[in-house]
């Protein structure tokens, strides 16, 4: 009977073991890649799994291109004039850059309305807030999905330098040179607003998805800081940078108020207090276009190297790199992440990888 027990008792422990092994590493699996300018041409991939997923909408001149995970071409749409187009890709604005009229179509083409304007529009991510900056860049309206003005309907302050919106809702962000800033719902109402200390000049903005924390970036020729907005509690935390950034730098911050942002020749991630849990050393960044994603504990960052090839990476929030490696034939590069996949767009061509993790 002892020896029953006994067995019967390592039985069980075996049968819990498969429970206990450590999850799997981190697989990147090239799909597909091909010219910008021959998007058509691009073979798709054979993976089924992530032919049903959508891609950020992609923007060449007048042309907005609408691609499935497996690079089949869904939608092109090739307007004679500007266009602003929403996060997920189902509505665009088309309008022209010395006109008096802006026209709201969905990714088919068909036409909801036409509303006299002048102004420069800009879409959320589902459209259903749409923001009109006058020419001078001293107003912003506040529309909504049928061409209404809702919420505030009128921001003022010393000349825009930024607007933003959050990445899977339709909050925004705008901030001023004489430092002002808000945060507006997507009914158009002030989430939050404050004044950068000594009124320095906004120089970017990001939201969280949800819209719990907002980062200011703000500073002069002194310094740069970056403010943790915790918009709930109504309280902030400053970040301060070891660079001062012309432009704005690439920033991402989560519902729970975690901070990645580019400091010039380092990654720093900070939590919600302002504290830096940890700096990752990189390739000093050229001034121009860089972006921060974060989706799954993962963060991909891209940028170009002050020596010109663009550079991309994959980390970890704990820091650990899983991935960095150069383009030395872009320019330039974005990204962007779904559940499962990470586009990738240089000057002239997009690559497209799954991952498992």
């Amino acid at each position: 009977m002892r020896f029953f027990l006994l067995g019967l008792f390592i039985g069980i422990i075996g049968g819990l073991i498969p429970f206990w092994m450590p999850r799997s590493g981190f697989e990147l699996y090239p799909e597909w890649h091909g010219k910008i300018d021959t998007i058509a041409a691009i073979e798709p991939s054979n993976n089924t799994a992530i032919a049903a997923l959508p891609l950020q909408p992609i923007k060449v001149e007048h042309r907005i291109l609408i691609l499935a995970g497996n690079g089949e071409l869904k939608h092109e749409v090739a307007p004679d004039t500007l266009t602003a187009v929403s996060g997920n890709g189902k509505y665009y604005i088309a309008y022209q850059k010395v006109g008096n009229s802006i026209e709201f179509f969905n990714i088919r083409g068909d036409r909801f309305w036409k509303l006299k304007s002048l102004e420069y529009p800009y879409l959320s991510y589902h459209g259903k807030l749409i923001l009109l900056l006058n020419g001078d860049h001293s107003r912003i309206r506040t529309v909504d999905f049928n061409s209404n003005e809702i919420g505030v309907r009128h921001l003022h302050g010393r000349f825009c330098t930024t607007i933003t919106f959050s990445c899977h809702s339709d909050l925004a962000g705008i901030g001023f040179l004489d430092g002002s800033y808000y945060v507006i719902g997507e009914n158009g109402l002030i989430r939050t607003a404050g004044t950068a200390p000594h009124h320095k000049p906004v120089k970017g903005m990001c939201l969280s998805s949800r819209g719990s924390f907002a980062a200011i970036h703000h500073g002069g020729k002194e310094n740069d800081i970056i403010t943790i907005v915790n918009i709930p509690e109504e309280r902030s935390a400053p970040v301060e940078l070891n660079n001062v950034h012309l432009t704005r730098t690439a920033m991402h911050i989560t519902e729970s108020g975690l901070l990645a942002a580019i400091d010039r020749d380092r990654i720093l991630i900070a939590d919600a207090d302002g504290d830096i849990l940890r700096i990752i050393k990189t390739p000093e960044k050229r001034v121009g276009h860089a972006r921060i994603e974060f989706r799954r504990g993962l963060l991909l960052v891209s940028y170009t190297k002050k020596t010109g090839e663009a550079f991309f990476l994959i980390f970890r929030s704990d820091g650990r790199i899983l991935l960095a490696k150069e383009f030395p034939e872009e320019p330039m590069l974005d990204c962007s992440i779904t559940d499962s996949v990470i586009l990738l767009r240089g000057s002239r061509y997009l690559y497209c990888y799954s991952f498992s993790y």
